[in-house]
């Protein structure tokens, strides 16, 4: 019935009425990053820029039947990467340097949780404890590199060996995070195996050649490929207590930011 033929009093009424309540979907944050390191293609294309996604409940149930940690940082990955470059495939992670599966993971929790995480750590001085706010992607330091020639790297051994290295990918550190029942001792020889490329002038023989190593050699490649990594220093965030002014260490880690 047109409403013009209605009484005022019923008209008044009818324009009354509530409207219903549509359901207010906001715009997603802002879904792009930049690696710390980069992907290098087939072709030699040096591409730095990603892209994630933001994760659901449909994610969340998935998750949800993951019981290992190593495992659900996996699938969180493989979910959220939406991109690199104009990549799109989910092989593409294996193809990432190791440090930058941090970075993308970062990036997810930053887009589905906020830019922001509140800790209440105790102060190393006074022993008490504090509130404090890390923004996820102002305080936290990272290592980046320029170009593709910065993934290679050389290190000298006690007694002048020289130990070519590459830095390791993001295969690698999928088999870190499933390698759950390996000692340390045997996954540092799983990382080495992947990075080092030559010794000398002689091939790796990949396991063989990390387990001869001199222990001292062993140590000193390991401490550059941690120190090398780029991505997030997570385990370098400091804290200043507001009671006391001591600064205090607060090392993060990824699972936990998305506890």
């Amino acid at each position: 019935m047109r409403q013009d033929l209605l009484p005022p009093d019923v008209r008044e009424i009818l324009e009354e009425r509530p409207k219903p309540l549509e359901a207010e979907i906001h715009d997603p944050p802002s879904t792009h990053f930049r690696l710390a390191a980069g992907y290098l293609d087939l072709d030699n294309g040096w591409h730095r820029d990603f892209v994630v996604r933001e994760l659901t409940g449909r994610d969340e149930e998935a998750l949800g039947k993951v019981t290992k940690v190593g495992s659900m940082m996996i699938e969180i990955l493989q979910r959220g990467l939406v991109s690199v470059g104009p990549y799109k495939s989910p092989e593409i992670a294996d193809g990432l340097v190791a440090g930058d599966w941090e970075t993308v993971l970062l990036a997810i929790r930053v887009v589905t949780f906020g830019e922001t995480a509140d800790f209440a750590p105790t102060c190393r001085s006074c022993a008490r404890s504090y509130e404090v706010t890390v923004h996820l992607l102002d305080d936290i330091a990272k290592t980046e590199l320029t170009e593709p020639s910065d993934l290679h790297f050389t290190v000298e051994g006690r007694h002048g060996t020289m130990y070519h290295l590459m830095l390791p990918l993001g295969s690698t550190q999928r088999k870190m995070l499933q390698a759950t029942d390996l000692s340390v001792a045997e996954q540092n020889t799983m990382l080495l195996v992947d990075c080092i490329e030559r010794v000398g002038d002689r091939p790796s023989l990949g396991k063989e050649t990390v387990l001869n190593m001199p222990l001292a050699d062993r140590r000193e490649v390991l401490r550059q490929v941690i120190e090398r990594r780029p991505g997030p220093r997570l385990q370098e965030v400091t804290t200043v207590c507001p009671s006391c002014g001591a600064e205090n260490n607060l090392p993060l880690s990824i699972a936990a930011l998305f506890q």
